[in-house]
């Protein structure tokens, strides 16, 4: 084996860590899709008080999203701002 062909094969690992990555940080995710369940004729948020809003607004803001800006998660920032734009409403 060569030095090129290591290289390919370490180049191949990064990109199944990468992919596993952005897997995990997409499933952080899907635990805010539960505000979204109908609640009669709303969804969930349009139902929950200002200081529910607040608790998962705050974990969104502090933690997720500069996780996914440090990691260039595009989708995971799309998703993260629409789910603070929804619950700010």
């Amino acid at each position: 084996m060569n030095l090129e062909d290591t290289l390919n094969e370490l180049e191949d690992g990064f990109k199944e860590i990468n992919k596993m990555q952005f897997g995990i940080l997409e499933a952080t995710l899907d635990t805010f899709d539960f505000i979204y369940q109908d609640v009669g004729d709303k969804k969930l948020y349009e139902t929950m008080d200002r200081k529910e809003k607040d608790k998962l607004i705050s974990p969104l803001k502090e933690e997720l999203l500069p996780l996914f800006e440090e990691n260039k998660f595009k989708k995971g920032i799309e998703k993260a701002n629409s789910l603070i734009n929804d619950l700010e409403k």
